[in-house]
């Protein structure tokens, strides 16, 4: 239905305990269809004071150890599905 769709994949990744469905659905995606996102103030995982663009890469060592790949893997799909989303050249 939305062909150009994609997800936002926030700190909640980050955050095991609090909310342990959101790792599972996030394993059922395709990294195609993933973006990163860390600018939710209100997302703070354990152990930080704030959600920030400092947080990105924790997101993508988390994802890569999820999708078994390597972080830089995660990076470059991610980057990818971000410029088509925001149709950057």
């Amino acid at each position: 239905m939305f062909p150009n769709g994609k997800f936002g994949i926030s700190p909640f990744l980050l955050m095991d305990n609090k909310y342990p469905g959101y790792r599972a659905t996030v394993c059922e995606m395709k990294l195609e269809d993933l973006v990163l996102e860390t600018d939710s103030p209100y997302l703070k995982p354990q152990g930080h004071n704030e959600a920030s663009p400092g947080l990105l890469k924790e997101i993508i060592w988390k994802l890569a150890s999820m999708f078994d790949v390597r972080s830089e893997e995660i990076a470059r799909v991610t980057t990818r599905n971000a410029r088509q989303l925001y149709n950057i050249d």
